[in-house]
């Protein structure tokens, strides 16, 4: 029984903190694909960017496609370095 709570314990030591920051980072960068979806449509700022609002929201939205596609490896970056933390294979 021990050693079941103690494989618990370890999982949830190297798999909570890059689950946290994972869910962190996907919700950020899926709310800069929004934000740039609504300016590039002036649906928000439209009187601020008037000219420039198509540029800068498909700049905004390219931002937020590469934090998600980055969020799957810092995500795997982060699992190595717990497991080497606490020497699990």
């Amino acid at each position: 029984m021990e050693n079941n709570f103690n494989k618990k314990e370890l999982n949830k030591k190297i798999y909570l903190l890059p689950q946290i920051f994972s869910l962190l980072f996907g919700a950020i960068s899926l709310a800069l694909i929004v934000l740039g979806i609504l300016i590039s449509i002036r649906v928000i700022c439209a009187n601020l960017l008037e000219e420039t609002s198509l540029f800068v929201g498909i700049i905004l939205s390219i931002i937020g496609f590469i934090g998600i596609c980055a969020n799957y490896y810092c995500y795997r970056k982060i699992i190595r370095k717990n497991k080497e933390k606490y020497n699990v294979q």
